[in-house]
């Protein structure tokens, strides 16, 4: 086992228990690594021929921009994440920040592993494909979410559609903004999963709306309106 691989199997008991059993010779090697700081590290395994596996290079700021790549596609927010870390909130920001910094190994492995994203170490010129980040924790459950914003969206045109095609021109017109308050709302948010959610619910409202409009233009009767208000 390497030692970023123990270091990450000590740090997810820490946070997430159960903790591991080490023997003299493994708890004195994590005892070191958890305490180096990551320029260190990183500039011993560039000397040895490698990377982290994801990042661009081997710098401090390009494995901090990895982490935040991966964060930023899992969609948890920042106070989960430093929850998740056992880190403070505070601390995480500063990291994912502007200002360079030099955090511990431990400080690393304890977002990557709040983030379900065990950090590798590969050979230079290994993995030259790597594009973008791995898959972030969300990956596995990116199939469930689509079929959720597309419950969503025809829900919502559903609703859309039926409420106002039964009430006045006032009712679709309060419906369209109810579904552009809703999209309006969904660009604001800053969480990923918030934001599709409302988005893909004012869509699916103004859809509704709109269709509705269309069936009670074409399909309602001349003077039916005016019948009501006469009676």
């Amino acid at each position: 086992m390497g030692e970023i691989e123990l270091l990450t199997r000590y740090v997810r008991g820490v946070v997430a228990g159960p903790r591991i059993q080490l023997d003299a010779v493994d708890e004195q090697a994590v005892e070191v690594l958890r305490r180096e700081p990551l320029h260190a590290w990183l500039l011993r395994i560039a000397r040895a021929g490698c990377k982290v596996r994801g990042a661009r290079g081997n710098s401090v700021r390009e494995v901090i921009e990895l982490l935040a790549q991966v964060h930023s596609q899992s969609g948890i927010s920042q106070v989960e994440l430093a929850r998740r870390a056992g880190i403070s909130r505070g601390r995480l920001g500063e990291l994912f920040g502007p200002t360079e910094t030099r955090p511990l190994m431990e400080t690393i492995v304890r977002i990557a592993v709040g983030l379900n994203f065990p950090l590798e170490v590969v050979a230079q010129g290994e993995h030259l494909d790597d594009g973008p980040a791995p898959e972030s924790p969300s990956t596995s459950a990116s199939g469930a979410s689509d079929w959720q914003q597309a419950g969503t969206f025809a829900a919502c045109m559903l609703g859309g559609a039926l409420v106002p095609s039964r009430g006045s021109g006032v009712l679709i017109a309060g419906c369209g903004l109810v579904g552009a308050m809703l999209i309006g709302y969904g660009l604001a948010m800053q969480e990923r999963q918030r934001r599709e959610r409302l988005l893909f619910a004012g869509a699916g409202v103004s859809a509704g709306t709109l269709l509705a409009a269309v069936i009670r233009h074409r399909y309602m009767p001349a003077g039916q309106d005016g019948g009501r208000h006469g009676g």
